[in-house]
Formats: structure tokens, C-alpha cells, sequence
């Protein structure tokens, strides 16, 4: 089963991977015009429409599957809350509802590609910004950046994606109420369109993955590797390490926290294990005498 859950993800995060190419490649060809400039690009834009409806078809029915397994769970709210279901929602069915599915239905139903110029996607341009919410599905595998220490701490893993979350939502929506009330529409000038398009699309990708690369880091040294080392010395018998401080987070609660455990807690326990150890020696060689005793009788 978990084997057959790891195929799924992996699977899943290669889709991720494929419609973030997607959103960048249809900008491209857009600022480009590489559907008239270039010979092998002419049909483009309808495998933009294609690919596009099969990648909001995938991340809706996984949003649905989750979402009844949750339900059938009676965990439906812990899955939409606290794990980011929201984030499979606003990434999966208003895409597939408002954007790939009309213009998917356009081109098989009445043979227009409506990617661009259709009048009811032109009047739902605001649609675009949502696109972005894909990349917050890379939240869920923050795992990837193996080289981010203590990256399989459930607390760090935690902390980073709800910033990350927060601000690539916060952006996105402040890109769609500015598009909304008309300060960011750019007219029918696709291209300038497409270029703002791109520009956020890669200012997102970038805070996301400074956000994991830096605060992630950042974070796992200064609150769950601390907190880490002194569970484990808490917990585990043989398990003695200090905690690193820093002079510039001493007084910070966790740090003050570590102090403590420094200075109080490892010394008291180092004292405990000694007088347990001279206790069992001299109870072996108790034992001993007992046996030799008995020997001798």
C-alpha cells in the first residue's frame, strides 16, 4: 500500500511539474508568437487547450478522492483546513469549470481554439492568476529539498508551507482583485499580458522556493532542531547532546528554553544514570559475593 501511495505521489508531483512547464511555455509562445513563426509551433495552441484540460482533470478528480476518503474519515475538515485541501480545490475545479473546460468544449464542440480571444474567457482573464495556485502543490513534497536540514521535521515542513501558502495567496489574490477592478488589465494586448503572466509565475516559483530554502533552514536551526535534540535527550537514556545557542537568539523563548535544559535538565540526568550505575554495580557485586558464598557452603 505504501509503495502504491508512493507511485501516486511521485506521479502526482511530475503532473505538478508538467502544468508548472505548461503556464511558462503557453507565455512563451504567446510573447514569441511562435504559433506563425515557427512551423513546428502551429498547432500549439490547440495542445495548450489538450493538455491544459488533462492536466484540471487530474487535479480534480484527486481533489475529489481525497476529499471522500476525508469524508468517509470523518476527518473532511482536518484535510481542507490543516492539510491544504483549499489549495487542491482552487487548483483543480475553478480551472476545469471556468478556463480548460470551455475552451476544451469550444474546439471539440464548435472547432475554435479559445485560448485567447473567446468572449467568455476574455471576460474571465481574472481565471490566468489562478493558474499560479498550482505551484502551491509543491508544498506538499517540500521533502525534494533533500538538502534543507531537519527537511523531514513534520514541525518545519508545517511552518514553511503555511508561509509559503500565505504568501503566494496573498499575491495571487491581490493579482486578481487589481485585475478585477481593471488597474492590471492591460487591454486586448496579449502579449503584454502574457509577459506579466510569466513575471508572476517566476516571482512565484522564486518565493516559494526561497521560502523552503532559506526560512525552511533557517527555522529547522533556530526552533524544531533544538526542540529535536531535547525531545530525544528527554526521551532517550543514552541520549546526551547539548544544544547548541546562539549568542543572537538567547533570548528567544526556545533558546532560553535550551539554556535550561543545558545547564539543569543534562546535568540532572547525567547525576540520575550515575548514581543508577554505581547502584547496579554494587548490586552485582553483591550477587557475586552471594554466589561465591554459596559456593563455598
Amino acid at each position: 500500500m505504501k509503495t502504491f501511495k508512493k507511485i501516486i505521489d511521485n506521479f502526482l508531483l511530475f503532473i505538478i511539474l508538467l502544468s508548472i512547464a505548461q503556464i511558462i511555455i503557453d507565455d512563451l509562445a504567446i510573447i514569441g508568437s511562435w504559433t506563425t513563426a515557427l512551423p513546428w509551433a502551429k498547432d500549439l495552441d490547440l495542445w495548450m487547450i489538450i493538455v491544459g484540460f488533462a492536466f484540471d482533470v487530474i487535479f480534480t478528480l484527486e481533489f475529489l478522492v481525497r476529499a471522500i476518503a476525508a469524508l468517509a474519515k470523518g476527518r473532511f475538515v482536518q484535510y481542507f483546513i490543516y492539510e491544504k485541501g483549499w489549495i487542491d480545490l482552487i487548483a483543480s475545479i475553478p480551472l476545469l469549470v471556468l478556463l480548460s473546460g470551455p475552451a476544451f468544449y469550444e474546439y471539440v464542440f464548435n472547432g475554435v481554439i479559445a485560448i485567447k480571444g473567446n468572449r467568455f474567457v476574455g471576460n474571465l482573464k481574472i481565471i490566468k492568476a489562478i493558474r499560479v495556485s498550482r505551484i502551491l502543490r509543491l508544498l506538499r513534497v517540500l521533502k525534494i529539498f533533500g538538502k534543507i536540514e531537519n527537511a523531514m521535521s513534520k514541525m518545519s515542513q508545517h511552518h514553511v508551507s503555511t508561509v509559503s501558502a500565505l504568501v503566494v495567496t496573498v499575491s495571487v489574490a491581490v493579482f486578481m482583485f487589481l485585475t478585477a477592478v481593471g488597474f492590471a488589465d492591460f487591454g486586448e494586448s496579449a502579449i503584454i499580458e502574457a509577459r506579466v503572466s510569466l513575471i508572476f509565475t517566476i516571482v512565484t516559483i522564486a518565493n516559494v522556493l526561497l521560502i523552503a530554502l532559506l526560512y525552511g533552514r533557517h527555522f529547522a536551526q533556530n526552533v524544531s532542531d533544538p526542540l529535536y535534540v531535547m525531545k530525544r535527550g528527554m526521551i532517550e537514556e543514552d541520549y546526551n547532546f547539548t544544544v547548541k545557542s546562539k549568542e543572537h537568539y538567547k533570548d528567544e523563548e526556545v533558546f532560553e528554553l535550551a539554556d535550561a535544559y543545558n545547564t539543569m535538565w543534562l546535568p540532572l540526568k547525567v547525576r540520575i544514570q550515575t548514581l543508577r550505575k554505581k547502584k547496579q554495580n554494587a548490586q552485582m557485586q553483591s550477587g557475586t559475593q552471594d554466589d561465591y558464598s554459596d559456593l563455598l557452603k
